[in-house]
């Protein structure tokens, strides 16, 4: 079986690639640093010229990035990547998940997290 060819979607067009769902690829760069992140809040905000909207959490170095810079860049990421979404995805909970235990313990030097299967002592 052959790979799938790439077609280029023009720029008055694009818009149709971002109907409401589809998770994105957002990465930015400053200077020599740089980041991606997957995000699934993107939409297209006009048509002409072509704009978009993007939510980026205000924790990502991503949004760091766009906000030293002034720019990003979106990508639609197509089937055979979805393993590297799901990825980033992960990556970027984890990092979240950590920044909110790192929050709790600041705020709190006797502190309680309690599930359904377990309660912790901090």
């Amino acid at each position: 079986m052959s790979a799938p060819e790439i077609i280029p979607v023009e720029l008055p067009k694009a818009y149709r690639l971002l109907n409401h769902g589809p998770t994105v690829l957002v990465s930015a760069q400053h200077g020599e640093d740089k980041d991606v992140t997957a995000a699934a809040w993107a939409c297209a905000l006009e048509i002409t010229p072509a704009k978009v909207t993007v939510v980026l959490d205000k924790s990502t170095k991503t949004r760091q990035l766009v906000e030293q810079s002034g720019y990003f860049a979106l990508q639609v990421a197509c089937f055979d990547q979805i393993d590297m979404v799901h990825q980033l995805a992960m990556v970027y909970s984890i990092a979240f998940l950590f920044s909110q235990f790192q929050a709790l313990f600041s705020r709190h030097t006797d502190a309680t997290i309690q599930t359904n299967h377990f309660t912790i002592q901090i």
